[in-house]
């Protein structure tokens, strides 16, 4: 980190089932929003996101998303991957952020066992 320089993260989350409702039942798919804001006067050199992945839920191969574009799940090319050691997690990698850099969204997938 370079200069006075501050990151958060607000994550949010939407259920959705078959039975066409919001309710947590095995099935069910939970898509999650993190929204990453960057302020201060400074840089963030080489910023990453990691977010485990919740116990008793599966990872929905491909819904890992950057500001709405589409990463693959491999630690490949692009910034985002899937990951299964030590634990399971979702990472992207976000790059040097500042306040000018705007909010960065990350959204994946899982559905509940």
């Amino acid at each position: 980190i370079v200069g006075a320089v501050s990151i958060s993260a607000v994550k949010s989350q939407t259920v959705t089932n078959a039975f066409g409702n919001a309710e947590p039942v095995p099935g069910a798919t939970v898509a999650y929003r993190v929204v990453v804001t960057t302020t201060g006067s400074g840089t963030a050199l080489g910023a990453a996101f990691r977010d485990a992945i919740p116990a008793n839920t599966t990872y929905v191969a491909g819904s890992l998303k950057r500001n709405g574009a589409a990463l693959t799940d491999a630690a490949d090319a692009d910034a985002g991957a899937f990951v299964t050691s030590p634990a399971p997690a979702v990472t992207v990698a976000l790059g040097d952020l500042t306040s000018a850099s705007g909010a960065q969204t990350i959204e994946f997938a899982v559905t509940i066992n």
